[in-house]
């Protein structure tokens, strides 16, 4: 999936930023340079069919590169998200057994909370 296009339906759970522990880590460290990635993140949630929370079924992760034109300030835990963007990293091994994600929006529509 890496590389498609994708319309996601996203509530916004918690902000993370990659620390100084992540950058040492070298598989981490190349991949925030090869998508010239900000410090912040989001982890997001996915509604499911038949749930009635977005907790538990999955991360999205919503990054953001420098030139994007959009940035974590611009987002806040609880809000609801229409994301239209690029799968660059995913992963079927999940303890959830839903599956993961990471991708960096091409356009947001922010609901709100």
């Amino acid at each position: 999936m890496k590389g498609e296009y994708v319309k996601l339906d996203l509530f916004v759970q918690e902000l993370r930023t990659f620390n100084a522990d992540a950058m040492f880590n070298t598989t981490v460290s190349e991949f925030i340079k090869e998508y010239d990635l900000l410090k912040n993140l989001f982890y997001c949630g996915v509604k499911r069919e038949n749930e009635i929370s977005y907790f538990g079924a999955g991360y999205v992760s919503l990054y953001f590169p420098e030139d994007c034109g959009y940035s974590s300030e611009n987002i806040n835990e609880g809000d609801h998200l229409i994301v239209y963007g690029e799968i660059i990293d995913y992963s079927t091994n999940t303890w959830s057994g839903y599956n993961d994600c990471g991708i960096i929006p091409k356009y947001i529509e922010n609901n709100g909370q």
